[in-house]
């Protein structure tokens, strides 16, 4: 009874060479959020004009879980240590009985520095320094339900930048970076749209 989000995300339109692929990469994800987790979207006051900053929680599942580079191909989810900005501001624009529409306005970077390898099985065996990240902008707007305490619609999207490579994202040939979107709206309710977010696999998720 929570907000499952769907996730679409892709490499944007640039000039330069993007290597052997031929750019607009894209991938597909879900995000899931409790019941409890989607009201902290909305201002515990919803009166217009009324703002509140977005639980800090919510906003590093999207940072370090959801606004990863697997456009291309899979890699690996941030941890809470890579974390740099977190920041998403909720402002109720208008009340409409008990409809509330709100404005979502913020940021994100995540940067991550060690050893690993890049391209494959390649360098397997033999790993050195890689520095990866994503840095994207926020804009979205919703409108939520105080009777249902559901969101009847929730439109988002994070334009960025994203560096650095892992193992089998396919980056090898593209270590300096370049744009990249995400953009999220409500799930349907086919079961194949009841998937469990990527970054589940990878260990903690809530």
């Amino acid at each position: 009874d929570g907000l499952v989000l769907l996730e679409s995300l892709r490499d944007l339109p640039r000039e330069e060479t993007q290597g052997s692929c031929t750019g607009g990469e894209w991938n597909k994800d879900y995000v899931w959020f409790t019941r409890d987790e989607a009201a902290g979207f909305v201002p515990s006051d919803p009166m217009r004009g009324t703002s509140h900053q977005v639980p800090a929680r919510l906003v590093e599942r999207l940072a370090t879980c959801h606004f990863i580079d697997n456009g291309r191909n899979l890699t690996e989810p941030f941890g809470p240590e890579d974390m740099e900005v977190a920041e998403l501001t909720s402002t109720v624009e208008a009340c409409d009985g008990s409809v509330v529409h709100i404005r979502l306005e913020g940021r994100t970077r995540v940067s991550k520095s060690g050893v690993w390898p890049v391209n494959g099985e390649v360098d397997n065996d033999s790993p050195s320094g890689q520095v990866r990240g994503v840095e994207v902008e926020i804009l979205g707007r919703a409108t939520y339900n105080l009777s249902t305490q559901e969101f009847d619609s929730f439109e988002m999207v994070a334009i960025g930048t994203r560096w650095g490579g892992t193992q089998w994202n396919d980056r090898t040939n593209d270590l300096a970076g370049g744009p990249i979107g995400f953009a999220f709206r409500i799930a349907d309710r086919r079961p194949i749209d009841r998937m469990a977010p990527y970054a589940m696999s990878w260990g903690s998720y809530w």
